[in-house]
């Protein structure tokens, strides 16, 4: 309990002196939650004709026009591949290795380091390409380099192997033995080229 000397001996406005930081957080409060509200109004029809346009695409798409925009893999290149490995529902029936020789192997770890970018895009590739052909075939990988591209060469899958060639030299492959071209398109401005190894 206070005094009436000491309630007294307080100035004039003291009170008000006080209360004044807690006014001012106050009114910066609500100014901030009144714009955050007006942006989220503003933003909200874009929003909601973004969802609609994405709506209506998914309706009029075919399943073949999807896969391509969501996955970069054509509907006639899966066919190729599919074509190709007849046995890949199999364990040992076929391989498939993407090869987009860029290299940057060694920095793709790194995310902010530009010089693994071709070798993040190439596995952002290859796990879509598994995803999509999941569950055949199985034994799906890709490699970076021709380093890379020798060992997944095994002479057990002669004739059974797959490479989905990204380079766009105008030239054979040549890795590691004999190919024949069993299809060819373009995605966009890259060419793709699947190639059946035949042995070494």
């Amino acid at each position: 309990m206070t005094s009436p000397t000491s309630e007294a001996s307080r100035p004039p406005g003291a009170e008000a002196g006080r209360d004044l930081p807690r006014r001012v957080v106050g009114t910066i409060l609500a100014l901030l939650t009144a714009v955050g509200l007006v942006g989220l109004g503003i933003g909200l029809p874009a929003r909601v004709q973004n969802a609609a346009a994405a709506v209506g695409r998914a309706w009029q798409e075919d399943d073949a026009a999807t896969v391509l925009r969501t996955s970069g893999i054509s509907a006639p290149l899966v066919a190729a591949i599919r074509t190709h490995l007849p046995d890949a529902q199999r364990p040992d029936g076929g391989r498939l290795v993407l090869y987009i020789p860029y290299g940057g192997g060694a920095y793709e770890m790194d995310a902010n380091d530009p010089r693994g970018a071709m070798a993040r895009q190439v596995r952002e590739l290859w796990g879509r390409a598994k995803n999509l052909l999941y569950p055949f075939p199985r034994d799906v990988q890709f490699a970076r380099e021709a380093s890379e591209l020798l060992p997944r060469l095994d002479p057990t899958y002669a004739g059974r192997l797959l490479v989905l060639d990204g380079t766009q030299e105008p030239r054979e492959l040549a890795v590691g033995g004999r190919y024949t071209l069993v299809h060819e398109e373009r995605l966009g401005v890259l060419r793709m080229r699947l190639w059946r190894w035949e042995g070494p």
